[in-house]
């Protein structure tokens, strides 16, 4: 069974086509920490299949399942606004999760401690709380990396190559990028400046 790695493949040689047109580090694109976060798979699995290797079948779909519905509460946040008007974010309480999937915290901590994958109306809260694909939880490895290589990194790639400042302000969620003084059109070294920068900030809003 292919599970995904031909796509993978055609994902993986369609950047390294527009990486050298953008002017950008291959590491900068290839972000390990944010494509093992959007695909819910570990940093290892993802530097293994980047670099063209195979990786172990999943072979307890149960464990997998669970491990990534763990993944997800460790990595997505809630925001809460403080009595003084201040947002804080912190990780979902085991009993937010469970009310949130419709079922009690004492079935919850059975579920993640057996493990055992919950049934597909479970599924679809956890995802929307954790603001995830339901497949997030289940997609083979090589194939929950393409779809973030689709869906992600090659149309900000794509559309890099028009207005660098736009698709990055764009990517990581940020309005006032142009404010900080680099501009779209001072050239690949400003735009490899402003990635960065815009990086050391969204690694700023991941739980450490």
């Amino acid at each position: 069974m292919n599970e995904g790695y031909d796509r993978l493949a055609a994902a993986i040689r369609r950047a390294e086509t527009l990486i050298p047109k953008t002017g950008l580090d291959r590491s900068a694109v290839f972000d390990i920490s944010d494509l093992a976060f959007h695909s819910g798979l570990e940093e290892s699995t993802v530097r293994r299949l980047l670099a063209g290797k195979r990786v172990p079948p999943i072979t307890d779909f149960n464990a997998e399942v669970v491990r990534r519905i763990r993944f997800a509460h460790a990595t997505r946040l809630k925001t809460e606004t403080t009595e003084h008007g201040q947002q804080v974010r912190r990780l979902y309480t085991l009993p937010e999760i469970a009310a949130a999937a419709g079922m009690t915290p004492q079935w919850l901590h059975k579920l993640l401690k057996a493990p055992k994958a919950p049934n597909l109306e479970h599924s679809k809260a956890l995802a929307v709380l954790f603001e995830v694909r339901i497949e997030f939880f289940t997609d083979p490895p090589a194939l929950a990396l393409a779809l973030v290589l689709e869906e992600r990194v090659l149309p900000d790639l794509e559309s890099y190559q028009v207005d660098p400042v736009e698709t990055l302000s764009r990517q990581f969620g940020l309005t006032a990028i142009a404010a900080r003084g680099i501009d779209s059109t001072d050239g690949p070294d400003a735009s490899r400046a402003l990635l960065g920068l815009i990086h050391r900030l969204s690694q700023e809003r991941r739980p450490k």
